[in-house]
């Protein structure tokens, strides 16, 4: 796996020609100048927490920014009709399933999503205590301070920050959060965009009936109290 922040300069200059943008309209989508974008894609600097959550309202795919994971068009019409918190649930739906029917690359993948699930699950348990991800993971892995921030090449206080809600991530932390613990962008950045993508590109990687017998179960579980 690779360790190379690069590759997200890389991908999001991909983007912006896949958009057919330029630098300027790029630094309007984050709200920023033109200098800080082109350094951004330069490798120069990194998206604040704030810029990433102003790309994820414009036509940039943030999903495959910091994943490399790219996702068909599919089954997109089967998901934007949900909420966030619903398409959680889709989501760990799905993963418990591939957990059983993966296999290879789909399995591995499965296995970061069914990750994510876990992460998930235990912040729903202490949604009251407002722990946030950087808390819960390290918890799960059972790191001290000092073993998680060298894990994310930070130091302790910076580590503090972030697990106290004093402190934002950057993109690269984004990144490195998904490079070495798997945890989807989608979920540090509360973003359904980004969600959908990572479904869609999950349930690609299925067998087409076992996609079928996702998306009936996923129809039914839902017909009960369907989302406007």
């Amino acid at each position: 796996m690779s360790m190379d922040y690069d590759v997200v300069a890389r991908r999001i200059n991909e983007e912006r020609i896949r958009l057919g943008l330029s630098p300027k309209e790029m630094a309007r989508f984050m709200y920023s100048n033109q200098r800080n974008y082109n350094n951004v894609e330069k490798g120069l600097r990194r998206f604040s927490y704030t810029e990433l959550k102003y790309l994820c309202d414009s036509p940039v795919d943030v999903q495959y920014v910091i994943t490399g994971n790219k996702r068909g068009k599919t089954f997109n019409e089967h998901f934007t009709h949900y909420k966030y918190e619903q398409l959680v649930n889709i989501m760990n739906f799905i993963s418990s399933v591939g957990m059983v029917v993966g296999t290879g690359d789909v399995l591995e993948y499965m296995n970061k999503i069914y990750f994510s699930a876990e992460v998930l699950s235990c912040k729903e348990r202490k949604k009251t205590l407002e722990v946030n991800m950087f808390y819960i993971i390290r918890r799960i892995k059972n790191y001290s301070q000092k073993e998680m921030a060298a894990q994310l090449g930070v130091d302790v206080k910076k580590l503090r920050d972030l697990e106290n809600n004093r402190s934002l991530p950057d993109s690269e932390l984004v990144w490195r959060m998904y490079q070495i613990f798997g945890l989807s962008p989608a979920i540090i950045l509360k973003d359904k965009e980004c969600l959908i993508n990572e479904i869609c590109f999950v349930l690609e990687g299925l067998a087409p009936e076992i996609q079928a017998k996702i998306l009936d179960v996923i129809e039914v579980v839902y017909s009960i109290s369907p989302c406007k």
